[in-house]
């Protein structure tokens, strides 16, 4: 179905959430910054209870994280895990897609390229792309995530936890 996100149950007859939908929520939207991330087939196609201590670090690491967001300027950043005609592939052994697997570990920290404990959407998608195109040419296969949008670069997503 053309313009549509699909579930991975789809039979047809299921919702399915239309590309347009999803323009229309982020334009309501008035966050400064967004981003999406869409892991699946084709979806390149989309582009046209925590202890105290815990609870304490968390709040510390998104202080730093909002400070480094009101740096940036404004816009919407659409990190997609393939292009419009590929798959997405999914490794059991992985037990995630292989892009999602990707994008975890960047958000932990492997995608910290200059060690400053902010994992900027730029790097993030440095390590995905380039991570994700090697692990899909070792099964031969392929699949090219994008990073797509009017965002600054510089976005932070994540603080990594020393």
């Amino acid at each position: 179905m053309r313009g549509s996100f699909l579930p991975s149950d789809y039979d047809g007859e299921s919702v399915t959430v239309q590309h347009e939908e999803v323009n229309q929520i982020l334009s309501n939207c008035t966050a400064k910054n967004k981003l999406v991330i869409a892991d699946a087939c084709h979806s390149g196609s989309y582009v046209a209870s925590k202890s105290i201590e815990s609870a304490r670090q968390a709040l510390e690491d998104g202080g730093q994280l909002y400070e480094e967001l009101n740096k940036t300027q404004p816009g919407t950043a659409y990190l997609l895990s393939s292009l419009a005609d590929e798959e997405s592939l999914e490794v059991s052994s992985l037990q995630n897609s292989v892009f999602t697997y990707f994008i975890l570990r960047g958000l932990k920290g492997e995608a910290n390229k200059n060690n400053d404990n902010i994992v900027t959407i730029k790097e993030l998608f440095d390590f995905v792309s380039v991570n994700v195109a090697s692990y899909a040419k070792s099964l031969g296969k392929k699949q090219t995530p994008i990073l797509k949008g009017d965002f600054d670069p510089e976005m932070p997503v994540a603080i990594v936890r020393k």
